[in-house]
């Protein structure tokens, strides 16, 4: 930070007031961030309960007040890990996080209060991951492409916008046996945990633990804030998708098929049966999530829908020298090899003690 924002800092402290607390001990989190046009499904409680529960990251968020009323706010969690080191991320298994602000000229006091919380719980490093204001000037530390859709409750509407192969692709789907379930049971979750171990072994990475799934059932699916979809050829389960969702937008965070029933298209038929629902539900905006430079596969599968592309760039800086650290993408390596030809149970086992580090 350079002297002058310091100097805004410090002038703007005299009339405003910073807060720093665990929200999960604020019951009125969730109305706090609703307030804000930025808010998104990952700011909420259930989605820091889940992290909080699944790999015991603490919560912390900074809020700027005046006269009573919060007019900026972030949140990082704490990943305190002897292999990756310990330090802020707003916020872990995230594709985006943004700043909570109605002005921007609030940042300079909000920035300087995030720099002096990572000094003194001694990060080593402070990750955002969103195009945050809050790091607008850096140079990102990583890029991702980021694809969303506008949804509308008229299905023709809608189909007119795909690409004339994924249209192809639906059509043929429809002309299968297969059916959609639309149940967001534990049962259906278990099902769908089988498709994604496949999914990730294809894929060369390990799954995410199981009890991370369980706290999504529980925190996320069982309270109606969210959604799981799954395609059934015979009864039997051969892809699926997961959506979170918050106000009038829903966001793919989860998909999983057995590549033996590739043909049949089971991943467009997912998908069309969940547009078609959350449109008719009144969701306004389908957000796919994100998607790395190098996937050139799932980028041509989110752009078939008529979504409109981004770069979503995520920014990494060390605290100690405020260099910001270049990060390659983890998602492609030589690790994909061995996840590609080691056992399930042992790739699990790998998920289950890896990704607490990874954050």
């Amino acid at each position: 930070m350079t002297s002058f924002t310091r100097q805004i800092a410090r002038e703007s402290l005299s009339s405003s007031q910073i807060s720093i607390f665990n929200p999960l001990e604020r019951s009125d989190w969730d109305a706090l961030v609703s307030r804000f046009p930025q808010c998104s499904f990952f700011h909420t409680s259930a989605w820091l309960k889940v992290l909080n529960e699944t790999y015991g990251y603490l919560p912390i968020a900074i809020a700027l007040t005046d006269q009573n009323t919060t007019r900026a706010l972030t949140v990082f969690m704490e990943v305190d890990s002897w292999i990756t080191g310990k330090r802020g991320v707003s916020l872990p298994f995230t594709d985006e996080c943004q700043t909570l602000l109605f002005d921007e000229g609030d940042l300079p006091l909000l920035l300087d209060q995030v720099y002096t919380l990572a000094a003194k719980q001694n990060w080593e490093s402070l990750e955002t991951r969103s195009a945050s204001v809050l790091e607008k000037n850096a140079l990102p530390s990583l890029v991702h492409y980021t694809h969303k859709l506008s949804l509308n409750p008229n299905p023709n509407s809608l189909f007119s916008q795909f690409s004339t192969s994924n249209r192809r692709a639906i059509r043929k789907a429809e002309a299968s046996e297969l059916s959609i379930d639309q149940e967001s049971s534990l049962k259906n979750l278990k099902s769908f945990y089988k498709l994604l171990c496949l999914t990730r072994k294809r894929h060369g990475m390990p799954p995410q633990p199981w009890m991370f799934f369980r706290a999504i059932q529980e925190r996320i699916l069982s309270q109606g804030l969210g959604s799981l979809f799954l395609a059934t050829y015979k009864s039997a389960p051969i892809a699926g998708a997961l959506f979170l969702q918050h106000k009038q937008n829903a966001i793919y965070k989860f998909g999983a098929s057995n590549e033996s029933f590739q043909a049949m298209r089971p991943n467009n038929f997912v998908m069309w049966n969940a547009i078609k629902s959350f449109a008719q539900n009144g969701c306004q905006q389908l957000d796919f999530g994100r998607t790395s430079l190098e996937n050139k596969g799932l980028r041509r599968f989110k752009l078939a829908w008529g979504s409109s592309e981004k770069t979503l760039p995520y920014v990494r800086r060390n605290i100690k020298t405020q260099s910001i650290e270049i990060q390659s993408d983890q998602t492609h390596g030589w690790h994909n090899q061995i996840f590609k030809i080691l056992p399930t149970p042992l790739s699990r086992l790998a998920g289950q003690l890896l990704y607490k580090h990874v954050a």
